[in-house]
């Protein structure tokens, strides 16, 4: 039971940590660098109750020995869990907080009359594991899913750390009396959780809702550009209709003067490059022609079928926005394919009843794996450019009219299928 209970921090903050580092990414050889990991947090563990708290009875020395205890548990996790170490601190040092709300939590259920004699650490073992059973299914799967631990603010982590330093510096040296009242208990537990509680907040609800906002107002400024390039393209495509409109006038004129061989060569070439999509739907016939002359100075191969007419209820700037992503991401995936047969990409929009559905599909190179949103599992690089804000576009777009995405990146084709709620008129 000695033995146990001079372990029972280490297994607690071990415990506490991988709630919010399960997520991470692994390093090779994971099972040996884990189980080092807990090794060396369980021996300073023992080193500071069985050694430097008798050699040095004092408040400092018990401090500075759960510093080298939490010191040690993050640099065994960054050697475990493969990941820049800003992230894997703050993941640590929010385990260390769920330790510290738990233990306190504990010491409070401990006061209650039926529990005063029971025995002290099979009571905070078992409460314990129900906290972070419950942080687990609340706060650790929802940082998973929204991926909290890919952009950190350095300000806030900094923050929260000193704030869970201090609070357990003040509440372990108010331990050291050993004569604490019943209401000084209970007031040090409730000051203790208050502590770490807001400096989760701090960690994630301050930080995601600063990152939202960063996020919106990128998507606001890609909005912004996009707006300005349909203008550009619609500008653009008026001019050149009306500039092979004449050409076609002035071959008329060279008749009998050319050879019509060489007549014929030159309308060829003009209806070439002449408007080829017409889908009854201005918008989606600007963004399908500036697209079909992308692809064919790839060597793409561009199928579309359907009746732009279906998607009158959106916005003009929407169906730019979002078929504009959609082949984007098409024509990124596909132009280096080889052999050539490969670049194809394929577009299809229908209606089933009240619901208008869009499906892009194209061949791909690289497997790629999806997040628990949905969305692909992007890196840093990517994430800068189409895959990272693209896809979200694409999603704030569909959502806006009650649909919904869903990507199917198997036996080497990638399809992006769309479904959206229709109705004629509801938009310009």
């Amino acid at each position: 039971m000695a033995l146990l209970s001079n372990i029972s921090y280490g297994v607690q903050l071990f415990a506490a940590e991988l709630i919010f580092l399960y997520a991470f990414p692994r390093r090779r050889v994971f099972p040996p660098r884990i189980a080092l990991a807990l090794a060396a947090i369980l021996a300073v563990n023992v080193f500071n109750m069985q050694f430097l708290r008798q050699m040095f009875p004092s408040p400092a020395a018990t401090f500075a020995g759960l510093l080298l205890t939490i010191a040690v548990s993050i640099l065994g996790m960054w050697d475990a869990f493969c990941s820049p170490f800003l992230p894997v601190l703050s993941a640590c040092m929010t385990g260390v907080a769920v330790q510290h709300i738990a233990h306190h939590i504990s010491g409070l259920v401990l006061l209650l009359p039926p529990l005063r004699t029971a025995d002290d650490l099979g009571v905070e073992l078992a409460v314990s594991a129900l906290i972070y059973l419950l942080t687990w299914l609340t706060l650790g799967r929802w940082v998973a899913k929204k991926r909290i631990y890919e952009d950190n603010d350095k300000r806030i982590i900094l923050a929260a750390v000193v704030i869970i330093l201090i609070c357990i510096g003040v509440t372990r040296l108010l331990h050291m009396d050993m004569e604490m009242s019943v209401y000084a208990t209970i007031g040090t537990s409730i000051y203790a959780i208050i502590c770490c509680a807001l400096a989760l907040v701090m960690q994630f609800y301050i930080h995601y809702s600063v990152r939202a906002r960063s996020e919106a107002l990128i998507l606001k400024r890609i909005n912004a550009e996009e707006r300005r390039r349909y203008e550009l393209s619609r500008g653009n495509a008026e001019q050149i209709n009306i500039k092979y409109h004449d050409l076609k006038h002035k071959l008329l004129h060279l008749e009998g003067w050319l050879p019509r061989e060489e007549l014929d060569s030159m309308r060829a070439l003009i209806d070439e490059y002449e408007r080829t999509y017409d889908t009854g739907l201005d918008a989606l016939d600007i963004v399908l022609n500036e697209k079909h002359l992308q692809c064919r100075e790839r060597g793409i191969s561009l199928t579309v079928m359907g009746d732009g007419a279906n998607l009158r209820f959106m916005s003009t700037m929407d169906v730019y926005s979002l078929f504009g992503n959609l082949m984007d991401n098409a024509i990124e995936a596909v132009e280096a394919l080889e052999p050539r047969e490969k670049r194809q990409i394929s577009l299809v929009l229908e209606r089933r009843g009240e619901f208008v559905y869009i499906s892009c599909i194209n061949f791909m190179e690289k497997q790629v794996k999806l997040r628990e949103d949905g969305l692909l599992d992007t890196s840093k690089a990517e994430e800068a450019g189409y895959h990272g804000y693209g896809l979200r576009s694409i999603r704030a777009i569909v959502e806006k009219y009650q649909g919904g995405i869903s990507i199917s990146p198997e036996g080497g084709m990638f399809c992006l299928s769309i479904y959206m709620t229709g109705e004629d008129g509801a938009g310009g």
